[in-house]
């Protein structure tokens, strides 16, 4: 399920989440500083 794999996500650090308190709920992910360099890394090589 995807709360599942975002969750996973975020307790490795790979994304950030980001909560606001709005009626309806609203909650937005980010990629890390840590997976933003992972995926550098990789289009460099």
């Amino acid at each position: 399920m995807l709360s599942v794999k975002l969750k996973e996500l975020e307790q490795d650090e790979l994304i950030i989440r980001n909560e606001y308190s709005y009626i309806p709920p609203k909650v937005e992910y980010s990629l890390s500083f840590y997976s933003i360099s992972s995926v550098k890394e990789e289009i460099d090589y």
